[in-house]
């Protein structure tokens, strides 16, 4: 028994120890670090809350008063409630960190998941000099057959200069079924 509660003793401070360094740094952590600092938390629980079942075991096993066992539950329930809440974030971090990476993320017709970074879409001030450069980056969402008219109209709308005459052309269109289509034959017939 003394054993057991030695053990759980040494890995119980290791545990808080991680918890007030992870509590400590927090603030100026990126998610990353964030999720691989709860990863080592997480490591040290379940090491931490099988030794508490361990000693838990040999309480009941043995011949040990009531207000012992009581003491000890109360006091492996607080480090495995500080884990439980580390452990919420843990799951929360992880979930906004899939969605982030799932937005920049595509199926390729092989079906291989690729991602890529974040690209920042072009803008064109209605110069007919930019226009190749900006139609050769734009051409992607033009072509990209998961997309609807009215997200690529919107994409459009805000790949525009503002104040330029390539945004004026583009607001002279109302946002419907067959405005993305237009505006772009019109941007082509103008700079293309």
């Amino acid at each position: 028994m003394e054993i057991a509660k030695k053990n759980r003793t040494q890995q119980r401070q290791l545990f808080t120890k991680a918890c007030n360094e992870f509590d400590a740094e927090e603030a100026g952590l990126e998610t990353s670090d964030k999720l691989i600092k709860l990863k080592i938390i997480e490591e040290k629980a379940i090491l931490m809350i099988n030794l508490e079942e361990n000693v838990k075991q040999l309480l009941f096993s043995e011949n040990v008063a009531d207000a012992v066992i009581d003491k000890e539950i109360d006091d492996s329930e607080s480090y495995i409630d500080r884990w439980r809440l580390l452990q919420f974030k843990l799951q929360q971090l992880s979930l906004s960190e899939r969605e982030e990476v799932s937005s920049n993320c595509s199926v390729s017709q092989q079906n291989t998941l690729l991602c890529y970074p974040k690209i920042q879409l072009p803008t064109f001030n209605g110069d007919i000099r930019s226009w190749v450069k900006f139609w050769g980056q734009f051409e992607k969402v033009d072509k990209d057959h998961n997309l609807d008219s009215h997200d690529k109209f919107a994409y459009l709308s805000q790949c525009m200069e503002k104040g330029s005459v390539a945004e004026e052309l583009i607001k002279s269109f109302p946002p419907g079924e067959n405005s993305y289509e237009k505006a772009i034959e019109q941007l082509k017939f103008r700079y293309g």
